[in-house]
């Protein structure tokens, strides 16, 4: 019986880590190291430097930084406005690159038209990016009609199941163009909130840090929300916006850590569903890994 469990969990080994691998090159090679959340570096000596100034009401943005998911169409003179949600329906538009200042803080100011009603006949909730993973170590704020809220997550970032911090501010997310600074410190995990030039708190109830190894991308700045006409129309930041260069000889490490980094956040659920949905994810990779499990206490127990 246990060398026959024994063969089984060995399979399933097999199996997961072939799986795994196979999926991890396909959406490398079709998506490239997008699906990863890492972007190529420039092979400059210094690394390309970018504005720290997007104006999206005047389409004076560079694409090069802006990622985005759903679909955010420019307005002449209103900015970039949410016409169809993504995949899971809270959709974002993300400024990449920016690098923290000599204190370690990312100082970030966001000019928000908040009009759109949604079906209840009021604003919608929204989130101010402090750092996006797309998995459940994501930072952000969410305005709703109680106040501003640091989530925390189950499996990844589209499942909000609780609050690691809560302002309480009534119908904060009914005014209708706000202007938001956040200063966020990463490393020792603070951030400061302002409204209209008004500090309203500072907190370090955040999620941790998990990104293993430094090889997972990580995004911190931008908006999302779920309501059609949500629209960013500005933003500023004093800290550099920057691609980090590497040098030639380190393509190919760089090129191999991305692969597992893909491989990593298939085999834990944190791929972006917009390259692979989490059903498929728990159906190709998820079936295997309750599996090992079974098979790894049945042994245990003898």
């Amino acid at each position: 019986m246990g060398s026959d469990v024994g063969k089984v969990l060995i399979t399933l080994i097999a199996s997961l880590t072939i799986s795994s691998i196979m999926i991890a090159w396909f959406l490398m090679n079709v998506y490239g190291v997008s699906a990863a959340g890492i972007q190529l570096p420039q092979n400059t000596d210094i690394g390309k430097i970018h504005s720290n100034h997007q104006n999206f009401s005047s389409d004076t943005i560079d694409y090069e930084i802006i990622n985005v998911e759903g679909i955010w169409t420019y307005r002449a003179g209103i900015g970039r406005v949410l016409t169809q949600l993504g995949y899971n329906g809270y959709s974002y538009i993300l400024v990449d690159k920016i690098q923290p200042d000599i204190n370690g803080d990312r100082d970030n100011t966001y000019w928000i038209n908040n009009t759109a009603i949604n079906m209840l006949g009021r604003h919608g909730e929204y989130s101010i990016i402090l750092r996006y993973t797309g998995g459940i170590d994501q930072n952000e704020l969410i305005f709703n009609d109680r106040g501003i809220i640091i989530p925390t997550y189950l499996i990844n970032a589209y499942w909000k199941v609780g609050e690691k911090y809560f302002y309480s501010y009534p119908n904060v997310n009914q005014i209708t163009n706000p202007k938001i600074r956040t200063i966020y410190d990463d490393t020792n995990l603070s951030i400061s909130v302002y409204m209209d030039d008004i500090f309203l708190f500072t907190t370090n109830q955040l999620n941790v840090n998990q990104n293993l190894f430094g090889i997972w991308g990580r995004q911190y700045g931008g908006v999302g929300s779920f309501t059609l006409g949500f629209t960013l129309c500005d933003f500023y930041t004093p800290n550099n916006i920057v691609d980090i260069s590497e040098t030639t000889g380190q393509d190919v490490l760089g090129a191999i850590a991305q692969l597992l980094s893909i491989i990593i956040q298939v085999t834990t659920f944190q791929i972006n569903p917009i390259y692979i949905p989490l059903e498929w994810s728990i159906i190709l990779i998820g079936t295997q890994e309750v599996g090992i499990l079974i098979c790894a206490a049945i042994i245990i127990r003898g």
